[in-house]
């Protein structure tokens, strides 16, 4: 990989929290890097402005970098770039673990979204009081390609999630969970497929989900088998209770039952999963889904994936069902695809 030079005063960035959970936070730090192309050129490596978070105790410095990998020649190479996380320093009040959980994107400026890559994850150990060295934390290979191209700048992103092992106490989602995980005033029971039980606050249910809520109230008894596998129906509920899913494992089976249950929170988590999922293999079924369940962002990213990626999809089953069965669609697709 080359590592000729380095560039740090030809960008701008700015941090956004994206979403705040119970257990967790991310945010997304945007780079705007100018005048890509002259920096590409002249062979620095280009490094972000280091970015700065703070998170209930937990002081962080964070820099993203590109890099470029060399042929056998030494030349660098254009594509694909290399860019990389980097944890420059942080200072939290005990040592602790923490899961780092990172995503990286390109704009799009013909289509007019971000390209994403896959998600990857990295375990890290905070020193406490004393302020930690750098680390690096992974990266993932890009393409910055013409349709990349903001007149000559380039703007990349990167959402960072930070899963902490210690949890915060005395929050209201956090005592509700584990009074129903303790069967403590509990008046309703769920029992899944494999008979599983699951003592739950009326209450709650209502409050939280007008779709379980009325299957609930039809019940003559406090007993009610849902149509549902054990893993589905903890999820559902550590959703009801804590406004998040973690391990999100199912999003597919998530997706729809919130659509049903009327949740449109879950679906939210559950169409943003399945973003960052789309592969050449399943985007035909992913639009399949999105069509199905009215999931707009999910359809207008598999359909701009298509129209990224013509040459490397894979055709399975799905294509031919979607032919037969729903021809607008499948035109609808065809047509992403040039």
């Amino acid at each position: 990989m080359s590592s000729v030079g380095s560039s740090s005063s030809v960008s701008s960035s700015s941090v956004e929290i994206c979403a705040r959970n119970l257990l967790d936070i991310s945010f997304k730090y945007t780079w705007l890097i100018e005048e890509y192309l002259n920096l590409l050129d002249s062979r620095v490596n280009i490094d972000s402005p280091t970015f700065d978070f703070y998170l209930n105790g937990l002081k962080s410095k964070w820099s993203l970098a590109i890099r470029y990998w060399t042929d056998e020649d030494g030349r660098r190479l254009s594509n694909p770039v290399v860019i990389c996380l980097n944890l420059v320093s942080s200072i939290s009040e005990i040592r602790e673990e923490i899961e780092v959980r990172y995503q990286f994107g390109v704009w799009n400026e013909v289509v007019k979204q971000y390209e994403v890559s896959p998600l990857g994850s990295q375990l890290v150990t905070l020193a406490g009081p004393v302020s930690q060295d750098l680390i690096s934390l992974g990266y993932r290979e890009l393409y910055i390609l013409d349709t990349h191209l903001l007149k000559k700048n380039v703007q990349l992103f990167s959402k960072i999630m930070i899963v902490r092992s210690k949890v915060e106490e005395n929050t209201l989602a956090l005592d509700l969970w584990n009074k129903m995980k303790n069967n403590e005033h509990c008046d309703v029971i769920l029992i899944s497929n494999e008979g599983d039980r699951f003592p739950v606050h009326k209450t709650i249910i209502f409050c939280r989900s007008r779709g379980l809520g009325k299957l609930i109230s039809k019940m003559s008894n406090t007993m009610v088998n849902l149509n549902m596998s054990t893993s589905i129906l903890t999820g559902l509920l550590q959703y009801i209770y804590t406004d998040r899913v973690d391990p999100l494992k199912t999003p597919i089976a998530l997706l729809k039952i919130s659509v049903n249950f009327e949740l449109p929170g879950l679906k939210n988590i559950c169409e943003k999963a399945l973003i960052d999922s789309i592969t050449p293999k399943n985007v035909a079924s992913l639009i399949w889904i999105a069509d199905n369940f009215f999931c707009e962002a999910l359809k207008k990213a598999g359909l701009a994936y298509l129209e990224e990626n013509a040459r490397s999809i894979v055709k399975t089953i799905t294509w031919e069902v979607m032919e037969h069965v729903n021809p607008e669609l499948f035109e609808e697709v065809c047509q992403s695809q040039g």
